[in-house]
């Protein structure tokens, strides 16, 4: 079976903006082999003058775009872009590994314009204002070259941040709506493609626009979480569900403070972060056939285990981390969890890794 067909519509990237990418990419001496050979698609070109592919995966896809789109974004902007992709994907990932630890939307926002600005603005400027209601993030390109592509990519960037931010506290952001400074370049199916919201063209600037109130959304995303997405970032983000549990939301949250080792959240600072009352939280999670106590004591003796099996921690550490008092605390609860103790466990584990094969 071909694996760039037969994919569900989450799955996979529409052809066109493939195919736009590896047209585009061609047309300013791109040499694709490389490109494609890098998301193991070699050989699909065959001799055309101008590429076409079918409908690939997102993780296909994710390698692709991130060596062109540097090189295609640099020539828009009217610079020589060669040699440079990695260094770009670095400076992604280290604004990444900002974000992840804010507490906030808002000071996500904050550190995203410092960050930006460190780099000279080369990437656009980015800022952010609000009304009474509404909160605007800008990234104002100042495009040499005014073309479809320039116009993709700009609406990339902007999906790229609406992911991001929406990834980072596991919601989506609450009425959105999409401006560009420009006047329609690019198909229009082709941008609602990359991100279906409502665009209006000749606005005053490229601007995302949300509900205000999402600036106090808890950041609940980790940096163990953030690791294995950003390598296909922006194709891969996880899909976001309005509708989520509660239950998974407080679930971030308690995970979040187990492994940055911060105090793990009562009831009431944890309807706090989660804009809510402690006896709505209370229901909603009585609703759900779920308690406080019991998510506490899920997360605590799920990082008891990953501690246990990929650190050199002393039990006894462990057990002060999770905020265990004493030892034979956190043995009864863990052996209650797993049906052994700490010292067992991680004996049990040891041995399985040394009868491994190599």
């Amino acid at each position: 079976m071909n694996t760039a067909t037969n994919l569900q519509s989450r799955d996979h990237i529409p052809s066109s903006i493939v195919n736009l990418t590896l047209k585009s990419a061609e047309d300013i001496g791109i040499d694709l082999d490389p490109v494609l050979k890098s998301a193991g698609l070699s050989g699909l070109l065959g001799k055309q003058k101008h590429p076409t592919l079918p409908v690939i995966s997102r993780s296909q896809f994710a390698p692709v775009w991130q060596k062109c789109s540097f090189a295609l974004s640099s020539y828009v902007f009217g610079q020589d872009g060669r040699g440079l992709s990695t260094y770009a994907e670095d400076e992604d990932w280290l604004q990444s590994r900002c974000a992840v630890n804010c507490k906030d939307l808002e000071e996500v926002i904050e550190t995203q314009i410092r960050f930006l600005k460190v780099l000279g603005d080369r990437s656009g400027k980015v800022s952010l204002t609000c009304s009474d209601r509404e909160a605007t993030f800008v990234v104002d390109n100042d495009r040499r070259k005014k073309t479809a592509y320039a116009q993709i990519i700009d609406v990339v960037a902007l999906a790229t941040f609406y992911k991001m931010f929406s990834w980072l506290i596991a919601k989506p952001l609450e009425g959105l709506r999409i401006t560009l400074a420009s006047k329609q370049l690019a198909d229009l199916q082709v941008l609602k493609d990359i991100i279906d919201f409502p665009i209006t063209f000749e606005g005053e600037a490229n601007a995302i626009i949300f509900n205000k109130r999402m600036l106090r959304s808890l950041v609940v995303r980790t940096y163990r979480e953030l690791t294995s997405m950003v390598k296909t970032m922006p194709f891969e983000l996880v899909q976001l569900q309005s509708s989520e549990p509660v239950s998974s939301h407080l679930e971030k949250v308690i995970r979040k403070a187990l492994e940055t080792q911060s105090s793990i959240p009562d009831l009431e600072q944890a309807a706090s972060l989660l804009g809510q009352s402690a006896r709505s939280l209370r229901r909603h999670l009585a609703q759900e056939n779920e308690s406080f106590q019991r998510i506490v004591e899920k997360c605590r003796m799920e990082r008891a285990v990953d501690l246990l099996s990929t650190t050199w921690m002393s039990v006894d550490q462990i057990a002060l981390e999770l905020g265990f008092s004493e030892y034979k605390t956190f043995s009864r609860a863990f052996k209650k969890h797993r049906g052994f103790t700490p010292c067992v466990f991680r004996e049990e584990q040891a041995e399985e890794q040394m009868l491994a094969p190599a």
